[in-house]
């Protein structure tokens, strides 16, 4: 069952335990066919051994073939390795059903245009890639991240000897979602840091492409965690305009009204358009444009987006609090409308997920 269609734009409540339902019968076929001998999800991981892929390490797709997740490695001279060279994508699940998959993907596909690579996966390939990654995972395990990127392939110098091929790179891997990582920051906020570092030029590198050649990010948190250890880095351009963090769009809330950054500075996020359409329906008005430092001190609350967390609140800015200090009634109000959308308390589920095992206590035996 290929997931297909536009996931993030209504409700996900019914569709969601619809598709979890199908998800769990196909898993649950699947097993009994593989007890006869017919089960087609058996492959032929590279030790030369035959095993049922839900028995073992979770799956992961590299090159056509479908390999235990600490299988999928690239060689040293990949392009990705040696250049950063990188068109990627990151994709999250509700209830394992993959939010707004196509509009991952078709952003996937500028960022190959741009890079001036193609692939042999159609985007139908790449959907089924993903259903049948998620299936080699336990249905009991928590929502995923979903990960697929592209390199140009290898350099035949950096290889040497070894015969290499001329074709891309594709690789898509799965991952629970380190929910512990954000889990307080809905109620606590993010603290941020304008760094010395400042965001490449978009004359140098279009920043509406994702890639993973991350150096200036590297550097300029590290820059961040010095000033405030609990902070990552929010880039200005060299105009001195504030654009986004390393994994995520920024907005400031002004007299009611949401502000985020100009497009040609930023990565064009899927989270970010997620909220202007959230914006609408709840008649908050929603505008782009530049962001000073000065303006965001004064702003009554700031958010961030971003495919893992979906929203959270920024509290802090250069170790000045923003607004309150506090989450601001827009940023919990947009948080609980995407919770009905998806059909899930978005911060309670990150939150029930980084509390440690209740650990039940002998009973009185009076």
């Amino acid at each position: 069952m290929a997931c297909r269609g536009d996931f993030g734009g209504r409700r996900l409540s019914e569709i969601c335990n619809a598709r979890l339902r199908l998800f769990e019968s196909s898993f649950a076929e699947r097993k009994a066919a593989s007890s006869c001998g017919t089960d087609d999800r058996l492959e032929a991981y590279p030790t030369g051994r035959w095993a049922l892929t839900a028995r073992h390490a979770p799956l992961a797709y590299l090159n056509g073939k479908y390999v235990p997740s600490d299988q999928a490695a690239l060689p040293v001279w990949d392009r990705g390795v040696v250049q950063g060279a990188t068109v990627t994508e990151m994709i999250r699940t509700f209830q394992r059903v993959p939010f707004r998959l196509p509009q991952h993907l078709a952003r996937l596909r500028e960022g190959l245009d741009y890079l001036g690579v193609v692939i042999g996966q159609t985007d139908d390939n790449l959907t089924e890639i993903v259903r049948r990654l998620m299936e080699s995972r336990e249905s009991s395990q928590a929502d995923l991240g979903i990960v697929i990127f592209v390199t140009p392939g290898a350099i035949p110098m950096y290889a040497g000897e070894f015969p290499v091929s001329d074709s891309p790179t594709v690789c898509v891997h799965t991952f629970p979602l380190p929910f512990r990582q954000w889990a307080e920051k809905y109620t606590h906020g993010q603290a941020l840091v304008v760094p010395s570092i400042r965001q490449i030029p978009a004359d140098i590198l279009d920043p509406r492409i994702k890639y993973r050649s991350r150096l200036h990010w590297y550097l300029a948190d590290r820059e961040a965690r010095t000033i405030d250890p609990a902070a990552v880095a929010l880039l200005q351009n060299t105009d001195g305009h504030l654009t986004e963090t390393n994994s995520g769009n920024f907005f400031v809330v002004s007299k009611g009204r949401i502000r985020t950054a100009c497009e040609s500075d930023t990565l064009p996020g899927i989270s970010q358009q997620f909220v202007k359409e959230l914006a609408r329906e709840l008649a908050i008005p929603y505008e782009v444009g530049d962001i000073t430092l000065s303006s965001a001190f004064q702003a009554d609350e700031a958010f961030l987006t971003s495919t893992t967390y979906c929203l959270l609140p920024v509290t802090r800015l250069n170790q000045r609090a923003i607004g309150t200090g506090a989450p601001g009634p827009v940023t919990r109000e947009l948080l609980q409308r995407w919770s009905e959308q998806v059909g899930l308390d978005i911060a309670a589920q990150a939150r029930q997920a980084h509390e440690p095992p209740r650990i039940s206590s002998p009973r009185d035996p009076s």
